[in-house]
């Protein structure tokens, strides 16, 4: 088997506790796109569901040079020709990445996500969830811009989150954040720890630490157990993962929001080094026949707008809109070429460090 060439990764829809899905169906080529219990699809994925779901559900499926089987354990099997020598040598058998098509409905609960630290300590792993939404396109289902919730207005004592979660005062937690209309372009880091939900009519890509942890502050009103909420970890452990620090709008913008120019051609940043121990991210937006090239290095690849290729040592691989794929380290250098109508992909990278 040989990994010198690029690996298509299709459709691997997951079905969660909201609505949503239509834009990631429209996206895919679907004749009837429609909202329903599918509203994510994992990317590149080596991290399983977890909790009582099949101990395989989650993971990507691939087909290379004539095998077959779970992109997870192609990356423990050949590790050094997938993602390379680097990053397998620092975090072992994995891809140190996954990415998500994620589309909503409704509004999801207000949660947040384990740190590095607070995971290896209480969760046994080395990555928490630090992620990033860069958002596709948004559309209205009523008066309401869409939006999205982060971090909180004012510092929240310990001793009144846990109260607000025990007794589920949703009104009391989706007040305490900040609220940000969102749009194609905008780009949002979310850091692990910081409080967050995704309002009714966002589609992104969203590049993310490989797990599946979520403490869910607001649950109430969800088909989620009290007990998945907190991880298993009781609320007196998992409040310890939530950022209860005050941060004034400006300071949240100043530091977790950015915007592309969807117009630039070229490869522009999305998510550069302050996040680079995490993941990365760029745009490649290219005009008919334009070109870009690539360094060796694997990334996973998501097609948002026309047609195009990618051309290597051994060949050329087509790409259109709709299409998601990773190209292997083994691959080494490539090119990105624009099609009659040009391109624009999402690359999505892996931790610089």
């Amino acid at each position: 088997m040989r990994l010198g060439a690029p690996i298509p990764l299709g459709p691997n829809r997951m079905r969660l506790f909201y609505q949503g899905g239509a834009l990631i169906d429209e996206l895919r080529g679907a004749k009837d796109p429609a909202d329903g219990d599918y509203p994510e699809d994992w990317i590149g994925s080596v991290t399983a569901f977890g909790g009582d779901r099949p101990p395989t559900e989650g993971l990507s499926r691939v087909r290379v040079d004539g095998w077959e089987g779970f992109l997870r354990d192609l990356v423990r099997e050949r590790a050094d020709e997938l993602v390379g020598r680097d990053l397998a040598h620092r975090y072992g058998a994995t891809t140190g990445l996954l990415v998500k098509l994620l589309d909503t409905s409704v509004r999801l609960p207000v949660h947040c996500h384990p740190t590095r630290d607070f995971a290896r300590r209480k969760l046994g792993s080395v990555f928490g969830k630090t992620e990033a939404w860069i958002v596709v396109a948004t559309r209205r289902g009523g008066a309401e811009e869409p939006y999205a919730r982060v971090g909180f207005q004012e510092a929240i004592p310990r001793e009144r989150l846990l109260e607000w979660t025990a007794r589920q005062d949703v009104g009391a937690i989706v007040a305490a954040t900040h609220k940000f209309a969102v749009r194609a372009g905008d780009v949002v880091l979310i850091a692990a720890g910081l409080p967050h939900a995704i309002g009714p009519g966002v589609f992104m890509v969203e590049v993310q630490e490989p797990t599946n942890y979520s403490i869910l502050l607001e649950h109430a009103g969800f088909p989620i157990a009290s007990d998945a909420a907190h991880l298993g970890l009781g609320w007196e452990a998992a409040i310890d993962a939530v950022d209860r620090h005050g941060y004034a709008r400006e300071e949240l913008v100043s530091r977790f929001v950015r915007r592309v120019d969807l117009q630039r051609e070229g490869e522009s940043p999305l998510v550069g080094d302050e996040f680079a121990e995490f993941f990365r991210a760029t745009r490649v937006h290219l005009g008919a026949n334009g070109s870009r090239d690539i360094p060796a290095g694997y990334w996973v690849g998501v097609v948002l707008e026309g047609s195009g290729e990618i051309e290597y040592g051994a060949g050329r691989a087509a790409i259109r809109r709709g299409d998601t794929f990773c190209v292997p380290f083994a691959l080494g250098s490539h090119r990105l070429r624009g099609g009659r109508d040009g391109i624009a992909v999402v690359r999505c990278l892996p931790p610089a460090r």
